[in-house]
């Protein structure tokens, strides 16, 4: 279930879209459609984190950093100064943390993620988009699967007619597991990933 955490993101991302469209709205003139369509890229970025464990009255908080790459696949409607849409991406990571709790050995490892989710975003100008996004996550661990809440947004920028540069920033909240192998150890984990990615943007006009 979806923590704190998780809906205080949620909220925050929903005033930033708000406060972007009272800004924006009624002083910019309407872009021209060209970002409805879909899109396939490649993506790389940094992962920094936490998994509290527990077992009996012992708890301990692992740190889990490291890099990621990935591909994703989407597409958009332009409804004026807004674009809406969903996505697909699969990411592959190279990250890993070492501890214990109690006497037992504990390593988790981050193997891969895949996401379904949609984004909402407002056009700062006609080459700019600024976008929430929200999704559902499961990752393969060394350890265990987990389920979770993806939680994110940044900025898309458009460099050419078809090629399109993505930032964005996205908070995973994970339901709590208890590891194979040892049902006693309970994992409550989170993570926070940045990353930059490059998409191509294909049959444009073809949602509008």
């Amino acid at each position: 279930m979806p923590n704190k955490t998780t809906i205080a993101g949620i909220v925050l991302a929903v005033a930033v879209l708000a406060i972007a469209a009272f800004v924006f709205m009624g002083n910019a003139k309407a872009a021209e459609p060209s970002w409805s369509g879909c899109y396939g890229g490649v993506h790389a970025g940094y992962t920094a984190g936490n998994a509290e464990l527990s077992e009996g009255g012992d708890e301990i908080n692992l740190s889990i950093l490291g890099s990621h790459i990935g591909v994703q696949a989407g597409c958009d409607r332009q409804l004026g100064r807004f674009v809406v849409g969903g996505f697909a991406s699969y990411d592959w990571f190279n990250s890993d943390s070492d501890n214990s709790v109690g006497p037992v050995d504990i390593e988790i490892g981050l193997d891969n993620k895949w996401t379904l989710g949609a984004r909402a975003g407002y056009l700062i100008n006609p080459g700019v988009l600024a976008y929430a996004k929200v999704g559902y996550t499961e990752a393969e661990t060394s350890g265990k699967d987990f389920d979770g809440v993806d939680l994110g947004g940044g900025l898309e920028i458009k460099l050419s007619d078809s090629v399109f540069l993505q930032a964005d920033y996205t908070f995973t909240a994970w339901d709590s597991e208890r590891l194979k192998g040892d049902e006693a150890i309970k994992v409550d984990p989170e993570m926070h990933t940045v990353r930059l990615g490059v998409v191509y943007r294909f049959g444009a006009g073809l949602l509008e």
